[in-house]
């Protein structure tokens, strides 16, 4: 999922995240679902991209 500004001069955004667990470029994890204001800066183009498992749960 990307994440880009849809207004001028804006420097973020607010981003829907379904059911999940997202990680984004920077490394941060958001577990959705849920609402975020992220940071989108013209030089950055925010993406997330969904984990297949929730690297946190320890499975047995």
């Amino acid at each position: 999922m990307i994440a880009p500004v849809l207004h001028k001069e804006a420097v973020s955004r607010k981003v829907v995240f379904p059911s999940g667990v997202w990680e984004g470029a920077d490394g941060s994890r958001v577990t959705g679902p849920c609402e975020m204001e992220v940071d989108a800066p013209l030089s950055t183009l925010p993406w997330y991209r969904k984990r297949k498992t929730d690297p946190e749960k320890t499975y047995t």
